[in-house]
C-alpha cells in the first residue's frame, strides 16, 4: 500500500468542519507519482481513500503562502490550558515532550509500582496459536508488552488479520474496550484506521465490527444503525478518493 502526500495549501472553509482533500490536491499528488513511477499508469480509480487536516503554522506576519511559513513550533501555558501551533511530521516526537513539559505541573504525581512490568505475552500460548511474527511485532510497538498480550492473547479466531490490512480483530475489540470509543469513526477512522486502508472504508464489515463492540459500547440497536449511517455519510463526503476524471 502506497501512501501519496503531502500538500500545503491555505484552507479557506470552515475550521470546524471535517475538511477534505481537494481534487486539484489529488491530480497534483497524483501527477507526482507518475512523474517518479511512470510505469504504473497510477490514476485516482486505483486509490482507496483520502485524507486531509488543518495545520495551524506560525507566521511572520509576511501574509506568505502556507508553504512559506514557519515549520517550527510553540507551546503556551494559561492556567492548565496546554496550547500548540506549528511544527511538523517529522518533530511530533520533540512536539509532543514539550507539550507534556508543559502540562506536567498540573497532572497527578506519577507512582511508582512495585510489580515487575509484563516483559512479553505468554509466547507458550502465542506459539500456539501460530500467530505470525510480523503481527507480534506491530503489536507490541504499537501498543506496548502490557497491551500487547491483552491483545494477543485472545481466541484464535480474533487474531486473523483484518481482510489487507495488517489490522487484527482483536484490535477492534480492544478499542472498544479501552479506547474511549464515543461515534464509530473514532474506531474505524481514528483507533485501527481500517476506514482509510479498505475500499468503502470497511462499510461490508460493520456487522461484524457491531458484534464484537456491543459488549462494552453502551449503543442499542438504533444507535448501532445510526452510527453505521453516519460513518457511511463521512467517509464519502470526507475520506472517500475524489472521482476521477471522466474520459473525453
Amino acid at each position: 500500500m502506497l501512501v501519496l502526500g503531502t500538500t500545503d495549501v491555505d484552507h479557506d472553509g470552515d475550521v470546524n468542519a471535517e475538511p477534505r482533500i481537494s481534487k486539484e490536491e489529488a491530480h497534483y499528488l497524483m501527477e507526482g507519482v507518475n512523474h517518479v513511477l511512470p510505469g504504473l499508469n497510477l490514476d485516482l480509480s486505483h486509490c482507496i481513500s483520502s485524507m486531509a487536516g488543518i495545520r495551524p503554522v506560525l507566521s511572520r506576519g509576511k501574509s506568505l503562502a502556507a508553504s512559506k511559513e514557519s515549520r517550527e513550533h510553540v507551546v503556551w501555558q494559561d492556567k492548565g490550558l496546554v496550547t500548540v501551533t506549528g511544527g511538523k511530521l517529522t518533530t511530533f516526537r520533540l512536539l509532543a515532550h514539550d507539550a507534556l513539559k508543559a502540562a506536567k505541573p498540573f497532572l497527578p504525581a506519577r507512582t511508582t509500582s512495585s510489580a515487575v512490568p509484563e516483559a512479553h505475552p505468554p509466547l507458550n500460548r502465542i506459539s500456539s496459536l501460530r500467530v505470525p511474527g510480523r503481527t507480534v511485532e506491530r503489536i507490541l510497538g504499537r501498543y506496548g508488552p502490557k497491551a500487547g498480550s491483552m491483545i494477543l492473547d485472545q481466541e484464535e479466531s480474533l487474531l486473523a488479520p483484518i481482510e489487507t490490512t495488517p489490522d487484527i480483530w482483536a484490535e477492534i475489540r480492544h478499542a472498544a474496550e479501552h479506547e474511549d470509543i464515543h461515534h464509530l469513526p473514532d474506531l474505524m477512522l481514528r483507533r485501527v484506521r481500517i476506514g482509510l486502508l479498505l475500499p468503502d472504508g470497511g462499510a461490508g464489515l460493520l456487522d461484524r465490527v457491531e458484534s464484537l463492540c456491543s459488549p462494552f459500547l453502551s449503543w442499542d440497536k438504533a444507535r448501532w444503525e445510526k452510527e453505521k449511517k453516519d460513518y457511511a455519510g463521512l467517509w464519502q463526503a470526507c475520506y472517500s478518493p475524489p472521482e476521477p476524471p471522466k474520459e473525453p
